[in-house]
């Protein structure tokens, strides 16, 4: 199963990476196939509609999504995008349990 990490960046030290990074390495221990966000370089002249785009289209050949804590926060419009997204094209959501497990996690629309 692939699975796009969505998570706050802006704001955070580093753009959060730390925080992508590790949830990274859980869900491939676990399996999962990832696409982690924070690998991107947007330095130059992207715009915020480039990055939108580009985030649709990667999330388009996910399967689930996986939210770190914070994406719904103020600020976050690009995290609270991406779980629109995902919930309209019928994408799995993916929690993870006390014990550090990810499981599918019931969201409705």
């Amino acid at each position: 199963m692939k699975v796009f990490i969505s998570g706050p960046m802006k704001g955070y030290p580093n753009f959060n990476k730390e925080a992508f990074d590790q949830a990274e390495k859980e869900l491939i221990q676990q399996g999962y196939t990832v696409f982690n966000p924070a690998w991107m370089d947007f330095s130059g002249e992207w715009t915020k509609q480039d990055k939108r785009a580009i985030d649709a289209a990667i999330m388009s050949r996910c399967d689930a999504v996986y939210q770190l804590p914070g994406w719904d926060g103020l600020g976050n419009s690009g995290s609270r995008m991406e779980c629109a997204f995902a919930q309209g094209a019928g994408m799995i959501f993916l929690e993870k349990d006390a014990n550090g497990f990810f499981f599918v996690a019931n969201k409705e629309n």
